[in-house]
């Protein structure tokens, strides 16, 4: 018997390839659900990490810029997480959204995180927090300023903490949420806006 014609497609052949697709092996089907449900619990992940570093900000903080460029005192210039004017001075933060157990010390090169998805390194913050820090009491020596490596809630140091780590509940602790003085506001408020006249927004 001819085969029955659907414009150019031969029906059999068409109904062939229609039932391959049907017949995908249920591992894989099941496959590409697992890699899509993860996919988007790393977007909701993220976006909550980001909403609560938000929320801490605003809440322990006069003022606050994100992924600001100051000069470093070299004729350069360095980029700074987040800077943050708070009722104690000023706040340099650098932010690392790794999960996990991190395994890292004051004199080590590289930090380990070991996490369900697998490990890695990166080379030791503690420096660069450091250059962070010294760029912004060069431009304002006479407040405060401390720095910190901020990391997630989800972040464990079973084998110690290196110097300068808090994680976000901790640096909301630290910092008491702040009341809206005009007597603190006024004691920082022209070095504040030195740093902010004398940097500017990191390029997209």
């Amino acid at each position: 018997m001819d085969p029955v014609l659907i414009g150019d497609f031969d029906k059999r052949i068409f109904l062939g390839r229609a039932l391959e697709m049907d017949d995908l092996p249920y591992y894989t089907l099941a496959g590409l659900i697992a890699i899509g449900i993860l996919i988007a619990v790393f977007v909701v992940r993220r976006s909550r990490q980001a909403l609560t570093l938000r929320k801490v900000a605003k809440h322990i903080s006069f003022e606050w810029v994100q992924d600001f460029v100051l000069p470093d005192g070299f004729d350069g210039e360095i980029q700074i997480d987040h800077l943050l004017l708070t009722s104690k001075g000023l706040v340099v933060l650098d932010v690392k959204e790794a999960e996990g157990n991190i395994f890292g010390g004051n004199r080590m090169e590289e930090w380990t995180v070991i996490s369900s998805t697998g490990r890695y390194t990166f080379r030791n913050p503690q420096g660069l927090i450091f250059d962070k820090v010294s760029a912004v009491r060069r431009l304002v020596p006479d407040v405060p300023v401390k720095g910190y490596i901020l990391f997630t809630n989800q972040a464990r140091f079973e084998k110690g903490r290196p110097d300068d780590v808090l994680k976000l509940e901790e640096l909301d602790e630290m910092y008491a949420p702040v009341a809206r003085s005009d007597q603190m506001l006024d004691a920082f408020r022209s070095h504040w806006e030195k740093l902010i006249k004398v940097g500017h927004p990191a390029a997209k």
